[in-house]
C-alpha cells in the first residue's frame, strides 16, 4: 500500500494487529499498534479489543491489565465490548478478582 502511496487506515491496522496478535505475535502487533501512533491515526476499541481478546487466548492476563491501562492513557475509553471482552477473559483464566474489580 504504502509503496503505492496510500495511506493504511484505521480498518488495516486493526487487520493487521489482530492478524498478528491471534497467532501469539504480539511483538509485531505492538510494532504496529505503536505505527499507529508514529502517524497520529487513533486508536479505537476494535484495536485494543483485538489484543485483550488475544491475550486472553494465549493466557497471558498480566497483558490484559496492561493493555487497558494503556489503553486508557492513550485516551481510548472502554466501552460496554470492551468490558465484556475483559470480563469474558478474566473469567475463563478463573481470575474472579480481577473481574469483579472492572
Amino acid at each position: 500500500m504504502k509503496a503505492h502511496g496510500l495511506r493504511p487506515c484505521l480498518q488495516i491496522y486493526n487487520s493487521i494487529i489482530h492478524g498478528h496478535s491471534r497467532n501469539g505475535k504480539f511483538d509485531e502487533a505492538l510494532l504496529f499498534l505503536e505505527g499507529m501512533m508514529e502517524i497520529n491515526l487513533a486508536r479505537h476499541t476494535d484495536t485494543y479489543g483485538s489484543l485483550i481478546q488475544a491475550y486472553g487466548k494465549h493466557k497471558m492476563y498480566d497483558e490484559i491489565s496492561t493493555c487497558l491501562k494503556k489503553m486508557k492513557l492513550d485516551g481510548c475509553s472502554p466501552d460496554y465490548i470492551t468490558y465484556n471482552l475483559l470480563i469474558r477473559e478474566f473469567a475463563h483464566g478463573g481470575l474472579l478478582e480481577r473481574m469483579e474489580r472492572l
